[in-house]
C-alpha cells in the first residue's frame, strides 16, 4: 500500500517488522524480496511519485578538494541523487557490470581491499541482479560475446582483455515495483516521509525508534525490529551523523569511520585513437547494439582492460578504457556529449589540416583506492527540515593516477603491438595530472564491509557492528569500488540482505 506521510496522525506510532529507509534500488529490491515472507515491512521515502524541486533541496551540500565535474560541468550533491520513490533510477542510464573477480580479493596494490567473502558468494545473487535490471543476460565473459554474439574482440586475455557492460532499458525500479508493493498487505510505501534522526537507546547499541517529518510540519515515529538504511553513499552518513541523541559522535561511529572512504569512479578523457582495422574489427567497442544466437538484441559497450595478472605486475588499481567514437566534422559523441581537453587539441590538427582524421576519444574509467581522508562530513548550514549539509571532502591520489598512466599505456602498447590502432596521449601535450577529470556519479564505501569493527562500519551481511538492528544497503558499504557500475552489485548485495531479513 503507498500512503501519503501527511495523511497520517500528527505524533502517531507506526511499526513494523521491517523498516526500510529510502526507495532507491537496493531499499526497493529488499522490500520486493520481502513480500510474502511474513514480514511486515514499512519503506520511507522522502519524496512522491515525481520530482519535486522543494524536496530535492533536501539533497544540497558542497563538495571540496578535487570537485565533481560531470559533462564538464561543475556539480553538487543535489544535481546527481534523486529523493523520489525509486530513487535515482529515475535518472540512471542503466549502464551494468558486475565486479571483477580479483575485486573481491586483498591486493597488494590497494589499500584497504579485501571484501569479506568472495566473488563465488555473490555470483547466484549477481544472477537474480541481472533480472531486476531487465538485463538480457547474465553473462559478462567477453568470450561467450564471441561466441553468441559474434563479437570481433580486439582483447581477450593477458595482458588486455575485453570488458563487456550491458544497458539495462533501463529499469525505474520505482514504476516496476509499484503494483507488487501497493497490492501487497504488509507492505506500507509511505511518500513524502523524512527521517531526521535514528535514535537508539542509551547505549547506542539498538535503534529505538526513528523520527519522520513532512515538509507540511507534520511529524511523528517509526518503530521496527530491523531497520533498513537505504538511501545512498552521502545521505547515509549524513543521517548517521546528524544522530546524536544517544551518540554524540553519531550513530554506530565509536570508531570514527562512518563518512570516511568516500570513493567514486574518475573518468579520464585521455587521447585519440586511430585504427588501422576497418570499422566492423572495433565496432563492440562502441555503444550499440548486439544480436544473440537466440535472436535476441542487447545493448551493450565493451571496452578493455587490463588482465588481474597485468593489474598485480604493474601494482595499480582496476580499469577500463572506453571508447567514444568520431562523427563528421571531428565532433565525438558517446553516451553523452564531452568536450574534453583531448577533443579540443584533436580541433587543433584537424584546422591545421592533418590527413590522419582521428576515429575516437578514449576515456579510462578507474577505481578508486580507498582513503580515509576522503569523506563525508556534516556543514553548518541546516537543510529546511534542520539536518546539517553533507560536506564531501574529495580528492585523487598519486595511486590513482598511477592506475590511468599505467592502464592507458599497456592498452595502447596492445593495440599497437597487434596493429589494431594506434593511441595517441592528448595532442594538446598536457601531462597526465592535468587532465581534466570527470565522476560518474557514484557514491560509495562510506560505511565500508568489513569483517573487523576497528576496519569497517558494517560486517559482512552489512549489519552495522554497534547497532544490532540497523542493516545499511546499497553502494556505501562497498569496501572497494572496482571499475563497473555500481548497481548491479548493489542490487546483488540487496538481495543477500533480503535472504538474511527473512531468516
Amino acid at each position: 500500500m503507498l500512503r501519503h506521510a501527511d495523511d497520517i496522525e500528527e505524533g502517531a506510532a507506526l511499526t513494523a517488522d521491517v523498516c526500510i529507509i529510502g526507495s532507491g534500488p537496493a531499499g526497493l529490491t529488499v522490500a520486493a524480496e520481502l513480500v510474502g515472507s511474513g514480514l511486515s515491512v514499512l519503506v520511507l521515502e522522502s519524496g512522491g511519485e515525481q520530482w519535486d524541486p522543494r524536496t530535492q533541496a533536501l539533497a544540497e551540500g558542497r563538495v571540496s578538494g578535487e570537485g565533481f565535474r560531470f559533462n564538464s560541468t561543475e556539480v553538487t550533491p543535489d544535481l546527481v541523487r534523486l529523493r523520489q520513490f525509486g530513487g535515482s533510477s529515475n535518472h540512471w542510464t542503466g549502464m551494468c557490470r558486475p565486479f571483477d573477480p580479483h575485486d573481491f580479493e586483498v591486493r597488494a596494490a590497494v589499500d584497504g581491499s579485501g571484501w569479506p567473502f568472495g566473488a563465488e558468494t555473490l555470483a547466484p545473487h549477481y544472477v537474480r541482479a541481472a533480472a531486476s535490471c531487465d538485463l538480457a543476460t547474465d553473462v559478462f565473459d567477453a568470450g561467450w560475446w564471441r561466441d553468441q554474439a559474434a563479437a570481433t574482440l580486439l582483447a581477450d586475455g593477458h595482458p588486455v582483455r575485453t570488458t563487456v557492460f550491458q544497458f539495462s532499458p533501463p529499469t525505474r525500479f520505482g514504476t516496476k515495483l509499484r503494483p507488487l508493493l501497493d497490492a501487497d498487505e504488509s507492505t506500507q510505501v509511505v511518500l513524502w516521509a523524512n527521517v531526521t534522526s535514528i535514535d537508539t537507546d542509551p547505549g547506542g547499541t539498538r535503534v529505538d525508534r526513528l523520527q519522520v517529518a513532512t515538509l507540511s510540519g507534520r511529524r511523528f515515529q517509526v518503530s521496527a525490529g530491523r531497520y533498513v538504511l537505504a538511501v545512498g553513499g552521502i545521505e547515509a552518513p549524513r543521517l548517521l551523523l546528524a544522530s546524536t541523541a544517544s551518540a554524540p559522535s553519531g550513530v554506530g561511529n565509536s570508531n570514527d569511520l562512518v563518512g570516511r572512504h568516500f570513493m567514486e569512479h574518475p573518468h579520464h578523457p585521455s587521447g585519440r585513437i586511430l585504427f588501422a582495422q576497418p570499422r566492423e574489427a572495433w565496432d563492440f567497442y562502441t555503444i550499440g547494439q548486439s544480436t544473440l544466437a537466440d535472436g535476441r538484441t542487447v545493448s551493450r559497450w565493451a571496452g578493455l582492460g587490463l588482465s588481474a595478472q597485468a593489474q598485480a605486475e604493474a601494482g595499480i588499481a582496476n580499469a577500463s578504457v572506453q571508447l567514444y567514437p568520431g562523427l563528421e566534422g571531428g565532433d565525438l559523441r558517446g553516451d553523452r556529449d564531452r568536450e574534453t581537453m583531448a577533443m579540443r587539441g584533436i580541433g587543433r590538427l584537424l584546422a591545421r589540416g592533418s590527413s590522419e582524421p582521428p576515429l575516437g576519444v578514449l576515456s579510462v574509467r578507474t577505481e578508486q583506492v580507498p582513503d580515509p581522508d576522503n569523506r563525508v562530513t556534516l556543514g553548518r548550514r541546516l537543510d529546511e527540515l534542520g539536518l546539517p549539509e553533507p560536506v564531501i571532502e574529495w580528492h585523487l591520489n598519486p595511486e590513482d593516477r598511477t592506475t590511468l598512466r599505467a592502464t592507458i599505456r599497456l592498452v595502447g602498447e596492445h593495440l599497437a603491438a597487434t596493429g589494431a590502432a594506434r593511441v595517441e596521449l592528448d595532442p594538446s601535450g598536457s601531462p597526465v595530472e592535468d587532465w581534466p577529470t570527470e565522476i560518474g556519479n557514484h557514491h560509495m564505501g562510506t560505511t565500508r564491509m568489513h569483517v573487523d569493527p576497528n576496519r569497517g562500519v558494517v560486517d559482512e551481511n552489512c549489519r552495522m557492528h554497534e547497532v544490532e538492528n540497523l542493516y545499511v544497503a546499497g553502494s556505501a558499504v562497498f569496501p572497494t569500488s572496482g571499475m563497473a557500475n555500481p548497481t548491479l552489485t548493489l542490487v546483488a548485495l540487496a538481495h543477500r540482505l533480503a535472504d538474511h531479513l527473512r531468516t
